[in-house]
């Protein structure tokens, strides 16, 4: 009457433990070689690609800077530019 197809309910329950101890230990061991074969050179991949963003946009802000020290220096040529224009205009009129 304690028996299942013939095995006694103290086997099955040490059946079940000496499975369940094999699935842990496969599952251990699938999740070492996933995380280390797998999700670590990934890992390794987004810190290069992050420094690498991070780079670009330090040399996407210096560039700004010097564009905008070029821009400013490109009004005050063109301001010259105009005032030479209006002078020779006015020297032209004066003949």
């Amino acid at each position: 009457m304690h028996e299942f197809f013939g095995v006694d309910w103290a086997e099955w329950a040490s059946l079940l433990a000496i499975v369940s101890a094999f699935i842990a230990v496969i599952s251990g061991i699938v999740g070492f070689v996933f995380k280390y074969v797998i999700v670590a050179p990934f890992a390794v991949k987004i810190d290069d690609l992050t420094r690498s963003v991070n780079n670009l946009n330090s040399s996407i802000k210096n560039s700004d800077k010097r564009l905008e020290v070029v821009e400013n220096r490109l009004d005050g040529h063109d301001r010259r530019l105009d005032r030479h224009h209006e002078q020779i205009k006015y020297l032209k009129e004066k003949q």
